[in-house]
């Protein structure tokens, strides 16, 4: 009876390092460049500028980057993604905006540096950290009227009749407002950020891997002013702190 407990518990201990051996050794490192595509979903903090709370609904999120993965679990890489968020609704602390020139979407377009460390690198699952700045384009939450103002002018001609006398016509020039399809468009700020995050990273083989991750993305967004007889000249010193939390799902190959 000793001598099975004995060989049981050896048994019981030998299996799981061999599970950990052949999980530390699933395939031989070396330094490789991948590329990835993901998509997922972002759900964007509510905003307040100027005493408008703004509220959005979650929308989808889309992702590609480059990069270069070390054997020792570093990494570098550059990323795109694209969000957009429905504006479920605006309002102040007594009544809910209902301006015709407030926007109704947000997109969000933003290009990354990201560092990279993954823990155990050799293995077929492993978790990883990353984080790095981000150069931003955030769409306003005020819209820029299209249209033109209506201008006039005179000009003067001068004639003569059949009779030889002179005579000075005076002609008006009206040009009506010219409103476009679409009274309003969207106008985009630069701005400057930076996202951290983490996840899970299944690896396939030498080539192929599946990721998992969630990641914080900080930034800003304006509720700009336009002048009204040139909406060229545009006031965006009002802002507030952009926070977004997005997850996506990316298929990743290394070469």
């Amino acid at each position: 009876m000793e001598k099975w407990s004995f060989f049981s518990m050896r048994n019981f201990l030998v299996l799981p390092i061999i599970l950990c051996v052949s999980l530390l050794n699933a395939f031989s490192l070396r330094d490789q460049g991948y590329f990835d595509v993901g998509i997922g979903a972002e759900k964007i903090e509510d905003t307040e500028i100027s005493g408008v709370t703004t509220e959005y609904y979650p929308g989808p999120n889309v992702q590609a980057s480059v990069g270069m993965a070390y054997k020792n679990g570093l990494g570098i890489g550059l990323s795109y993604q694209f969000n957009y968020n429905k504006v479920n609704k605006a309002f102040t602390k007594n009544s809910v905006q209902k301006n015709v020139d407030d926007a109704q979407e947000f997109t969000n377009y933003s290009a990354s540096l990201n560092f990279i460390y993954k823990l155990i690198p050799s293995s077929e699952i492993g978790f990883f950290f990353s984080g790095g700045p981000c150069f931003v384009v955030n769409s306003d939450q005020k819209l820029v009227s299209t249209a033109t103002a209506a201008t006039d002018s005179t000009s003067s001609t001068v004639v003569t009749d059949g009779n030889g006398n002179i005579q000075t016509v005076t002609t008006e020039v009206v040009t009506e407002n010219e409103q476009a399809a679409d009274p309003y468009e969207y106008y985009d700020n630069l701005s400057f950020g930076y996202q951290v995050g983490g996840g899970l990273e299944y690896r396939q083989d030498k080539h192929k891997s599946m990721i998992l991750q969630l990641n914080y993305l900080r930034s800003h967004i304006y509720r700009s002013t336009y002048n009204a007889q040139d909406p060229t000249i545009i006031d965006s010193s009002d802002k507030d702190d952009l926070e977004g939390f997005y997850g996506s799902f990316n298929f990743r190959y290394y070469m």
